[in-house]
């Protein structure tokens, strides 16, 4: 959101004049195992929850298709299925 503000094309994140509003999921692990992976999710070590080419589709510089209703549903595709469909599907 602030990248879109700043490069002067906030459209791509308001919506009736008015900055989106965003939630995300929050996380929680049940073993150390599973928060290891969690981990490895929300730092990069293995890919990370937003990689380099879901932020580039909702940042107007990069995608002329970039709006307020794109970077509200990869914002709110943060559970750990939708992540993991995300990284993995490349």
């Amino acid at each position: 959101m602030i990248y879109n503000a700043v490069t002067e094309t906030p459209d791509a994140v308001e919506e009736n004049g008015e900055a989106v509003r965003l939630y995300q999921n929050l996380w929680t692990a049940k073993s150390e195992e599973e928060y290891i992976e969690l981990y490895g999710y929300a730092t990069g070590i293995y890919e990370n929850a937003y990689s380099c080419d879901d932020l580039m589709k909702v940042i107007e510089q990069f995608s002329e298709a970039a709006d307020p209703q794109s970077f509200k549903e990869l914002t709110e595709a943060s559970d750990v299925e939708s992540v993991k469909k995300r990284i993995f599907a490349n």
